[in-house]
């Protein structure tokens, strides 16, 4: 039988929960949790849900910051784990993250009890395909000139806003928003907001950098800033983007627990 069938027919059966990794679940008990609670924020809390490697390698050394957090966010929201199953075959590895980065249907990984050690022991074949990913975007869909798009500083008015419109989207509705950050001149960056808090005199904004996918990091915005600062970057404006791309993670796990 097909590897791809046999995982499909997997879901069937009682599936071991990414988020504990220790308790089993029924599919219907795996599908409340993806519908109704915020599983897959709650996953970007863990270590051992995030991406084993660093942003690296890409075109001229660049990295390959966007794809990274777009693979990460894939897996967040696709993912579940059959410990109790032989490892996948290279072939077969390369097959799971053909389909992790479609994003087009939800993926058991067997023999894994995480996503880090998932990426950990396939880290080269992940770099791979993320690079392959940035050069199918970059030259034959042209989306480089996203990267020129945006500016490092907007009014205070503006950046409130984007931070309002932020809230409601990471916290309101529960979802991990990947955000492109511009930096000075031509020069972007990437990232996701996995959670934010209100504070007295602003936000505060849990984030997954690609550059430090170990922990998440926490940035502040207060009420009159009109960018973002960071030593390593300078002054950046974040900007959400590939909204489309969330839905279509929605949409395959919709199919799966219909």
């Amino acid at each position: 039988m097909n590897y791809f069938k046999t995982l499909i027919l997997l879901l069937t059966l009682p599936v071991l929960s990414a988020h504990s990794a220790k308790t089993s679940l029924t599919k219907s008990e795996y599908c409340i949790n993806q519908k109704t609670q915020n599983y897959a924020k709650e996953l970007a809390q863990e270590d051992n849900s995030r991406m084993s490697f660093v942003n690296r390698g890409g075109i001229l050394g660049g990295g390959v910051c966007w794809w990274h957090s777009r693979f990460q966010r894939n897996a967040l929201y696709l993912t579940s784990y059959r410990p109790g199953l032989n490892k996948p075959s290279i072939k077969q590895a390369k097959k799971l993250i053909h389909e992790i980065r479609r994003g087009k249907r939800t993926v058991i990984i067997p023999g894994y009890s995480n996503f880090y050690n998932f990426s950990y022991d396939f880290k080269d074949l992940i770099q791979k395909r993320l690079q392959e990913w940035q050069r199918t975007d970059g030259i034959l869909k042209q989306k480089w000139i996203v990267g020129l798009a945006g500016k490092t500083e907007v009014t205070p008015e503006k950046l409130q806003s984007m931070m309002e419109k932020l809230y409601q989207d990471v916290v309101v509705n529960k979802n991990i928003i990947y955000q492109k950050l511009q930096l000075k001149g031509i020069t972007a960056h990437a990232w996701l907001v996995v959670d934010m808090q209100k504070t007295v005199n602003g936000y505060d904004l849990n984030v997954i950098d690609s550059n430090s996918p170990s922990s998440t990091n926490v940035y502040h915005y207060q009420y009159g800033n009109t960018s973002f600062q960071n030593y390593y970057y300078g002054k950046f404006v974040p900007y959400t983007g590939n909204m489309k791309e969330l839905k279509k993670l929605k949409k395959a796990i919709n199919k799966t627990c219909r």
